[in-house]
């Protein structure tokens, strides 16, 4: 007589650990003078891409509205297109993580579910033919094992139910159609509606996120940067106009030349979001206005969420550096990849792990979980990051690339003021 065998190794939901919303990156040293000296080598010698986005070698412009919601769920993608950067941006910014949350938990429950519908060893009853239409009705999914049936309820109560903690702005008919097709046969397949809906918004969203991570500051560092420029430029005037105004020879007004070509390339940069002096400086980028402080709010996902934004070694491969619903290191958390310093709430909670204690029985000092619809993080976060805010690694190979060449134009840019102003001042004869 045969048996329903539960699988080979029985599976539980995995804890989540608490952790920020969000990236929170170490800041860079303020101001690395000596790599004013790599500058020339840094412009000779183009960042290489990955190719995952735009062009490799070549100065086409690089359309970062082609990043794939895939490559970067897949953490195929450094800081600033990292998934933690992606979830800040969502939580911060346009206040819509629940659909991340979503499609994270559904590649993990779809995963789960193909492992054990594929598993030869146990066998697959088929659902109740008596099927609940009712979609406020208590769903027990008794043909899948325990762990699949507590993760879909879960899924289902925090996503779909009405007024839940995460729940999605999905139509009423899409919401109840996936509780009730879903809640009865517990197939993946029954969520494709509501999945097409999530990810073009989530496309959306990725687009405008990626766009944003080609700057390297915020607006007030960028209106700092042209007026700094600008100023450079209007300087580099003076010995020219000197020089036709009082008679002098035309070698004094050869001293403004550099000035008019790097006032014009500063200015540039700043037209295309990017800060001359930081890029100078090294490929760095200003911390975002929530990466500045304690954040307020802590991630909502359900399921973990351990992704690198830093590569590990010189030599890491894009797969060695995914490490999303792997299981190699099951003791990985956010604290031990991504952390810069832990918070105290953080360092409460570990050492509450240690002791073996059940961290969320025990208060602790740790920010509200993320509540879709309820956390409006608007004002808990500036709109901008300070002019003099602190700095930031860039470890994109693609944003990388991208401000490279938004540089080098700037560059162009100036050789053109040099031909056009500096050129048409030189040849205007002295006052006499």
């Amino acid at each position: 007589m045969s048996t329903l065998a539960p699988p080979q190794q029985p599976q539980k939901l995995r804890k989540v650990q608490p952790q920020p919303a969000g990236l929170r990156p170490k800041k860079g040293h303020p101001f690395p003078v000596w790599n004013l000296i790599k500058v020339p080598i840094r412009v000779l010698s183009p960042p290489k891409a990955t190719g995952m986005v735009g062009s490799v070698r070549s100065f086409k412009s690089t359309p970062f509205t082609d990043v794939r919601l895939a490559d970067v769920i897949a953490n195929k993608h450094l800081s600033p297109l990292s998934l933690k950067d992606f979830e800040g941006y969502l939580v911060f910014k346009e206040y819509s993580a629940e659909s991340l949350y979503f499609i994270l938990w559904l590649n993990e429950y779809e995963k789960e579910y193909t492992a054990w519908a594929n598993d030869p060893n146990v066998e697959h009853p088929a659902p109740a033919s008596n099927a609940n239409t009712d979609p406020t009705a208590y769903r027990t999914t008794s043909h899948l094992p325990d762990y699949l049936s507590d993760s879909l309820r879960r899924g289902l109560d925090v996503f779909f139910t009405p007024d839940g903690p995460l729940e999605l702005n999905l139509p009423h008919t899409t919401r109840d159609k996936v509780l009730v097709e879903a809640g009865n046969s517990g197939n993946p397949a029954d969520f494709a509606e509501a999945r097409d809906i999530i990810e073009h918004s989530l496309n959306r969203s990725l687009a405008a996120h990626s766009k944003s991570c080609t700057a390297n500051a915020g607006p007030r560092r960028l209106v700092f940067c042209f007026c700094l420029g600008l100023s450079v430029f209007l300087l580099g005037l003076i010995p020219m106009l000197v020089g036709i105004i009082g008679g002098y020879a035309r070698g004094i007004r050869v001293a403004g030349l550099p000035f008019v070509w790097f006032g014009t390339a500063v200015m540039a940069m700043a037209i295309q979001r990017i800060c001359g002096v930081i890029w100078l400086l090294g490929e760095d980028r200003q911390l975002l206005p929530w990466e500045l402080a304690s954040p307020q709010v802590t991630s909502g996902t359900i399921v973990p969420m351990n992704c690198p934004s830093t590569p590990s070694s010189s030599s890491s491969s894009w797969d060695e550096e995914s490490t999303y619903g792997d299981d190699k290191s099951p003791a990985s958390s956010y604290r031990t990849q991504n952390s810069a310093n832990p918070y105290p709430w953080e360092k409460q909670e570990a050492a509450l792990d240690a002791e073996g204690s059940v961290a969320v029985d025990i208060p602790t000092s740790r920010p509200p979980s993320y509540i879709s619809k309820k956390s409006d993080t608007r004002s808990l976060v500036p709109s901008s990051a300070p002019v003099w805010g602190s700095c930031t690694s860039v470890f994109s190979p693609d944003v990388a690339r991208y401000q490279w060449r938004a540089a080098i134009f700037a560059f162009l840019w100036g050789v053109g003021a040099l031909l056009t102003v500096g050129v048409v001042l030189m040849a205007v004869p002295p006052r006499r």
